[in-house]
């Protein structure tokens, strides 16, 4: 494999990549700092002093504390524009660095806690880095694909072709809802004391929204009443 390399602050991000692919090798080495900025700004600093992107010679994508893997396939369809579903992909993996690794969550029977907060942080992402395309990232992963369905609180012992929808797609909706009702600030604020809270813990749903309490006295029970199965 070959390697690109740059340092963020004194933090260093790491691109491995097979050698036909190294427009992609080189893409998500640029996105990845781009998103340890605006991660960094948005929730809580990168929590390591190195970031490792691997290209896999697999599928699917998987994160893991420090080291991300990005399914080969994505790699091959660079389009040398923000619109690439190589960064969306990127984008989402370097967030389960905060969502999963920084806090935790019970990754079987809540997984919404890490899969619907990095799938959101995309957004975030093209807020802070491609405002111009944000609108785009809101029609291609979320708008295009409804009508949704499923409980965002579905658990992985509940897997069915509506898990992803439910809890990555319907948990974003949800996050983009909840932001729209309580306003930015209240959010933004929400996000960095959740993320302080748990940090190196183990989050909860009941701790969700016991943090985001804190910080809204909006009415909330209609929209938790759309997206969940349980009360909370």
């Amino acid at each position: 494999m070959y390697l690109f390399l740059t340092y963020l602050c004194n933090r260093a991000i790491q691109s491995y990549y097979f050698p036909d692919d190294a427009k992609g090798g080189e893409l998500i080495l640029q996105t990845a700092a781009q998103a340890i900025e605006a991660y960094g700004e948005a929730f809580a600093p990168y929590p390591h002093p190195v970031l490792t992107i691997v290209q896999g010679d697999f599928v699917p994508s998987m994160e893991y504390d420090g080291l991300v893997f990005v399914g080969h396939t994505f790699y091959h369809y660079v389009n040398g524009t923000p619109r690439d579903y190589l960064i969306v992909m990127t984008a989402h993996e370097v967030a389960h660095q905060w969502w999963f690794a920084l806090v935790g969550d019970d990754q079987a029977l809540e997984p919404w806690l890490d899969e619907a907060l990095a799938t959101y942080s995309e957004g975030i992402f093209y807020e802070a880095i491609y405002p111009e395309d944000a609108d785009w990232w809101q029609e291609i992963r979320l708008t295009q694909r409804e009508p949704l369905s499923g409980w965002v609180d579905t658990s992985i012992y509940d897997l069915n072709r509506s898990y992803t929808e439910a809890v990555y797609l319907r948990g974003a909706k949800f996050l983009g809802d909840l932001r729209l009702r309580i306003g930015d600030e209240a959010f933004s604020v929400f996000l960095k004391d959740y993320a302080a809270t748990y940090s190196q813990r183990r989050a909860s749903a009941d701790g969700f929204f016991r943090i985001l309490r804190m910080h809204t006295q909006a009415d909330i029970s209609d929209i938790i009443g759309t997206y969940f199965s349980r009360h909370h």
